[in-house]
């Protein structure tokens, strides 16, 4: 009895877990396209020039896409790619 009620609580478990998100795509100035979270909610009080600002506090996660010009990525001096960034991100 004991195996089958353990069985039946790892099943629930198991299966009671898969949430699956849900993306919603918002174009941004016809210039670009995200898909975004459902739980996100449109936000204007993060960064005064973000062109795109999305936030859900109870979660603690926060979206902000500031445009730039390549250009002017280029005139700071990163000495950055994707891999690097993301890994001093993280730590």
């Amino acid at each position: 009895m004991k195996k089958i009620f353990l069985a039946g609580f790892f099943l629930v478990f198991i299966f009671g877990c898969t949430h699956k998100t849900v993306f919603n795509t918002v174009v941004v100035n016809s210039r670009y396209s995200l898909q975004i979270p459902e739980y996100l909610s449109a936000t204007t009080d993060l960064v005064p020039h973000a062109s795109l600002q999305y936030d859900n506090t109870e979660k603690e996660v926060y979206l902000v896409i500031i445009a730039e010009s390549k250009k002017d990525m280029e005139s700071y001096n990163l000495d950055y790619d994707l891999k690097t960034y993301y890994q001093n991100i993280v730590q």
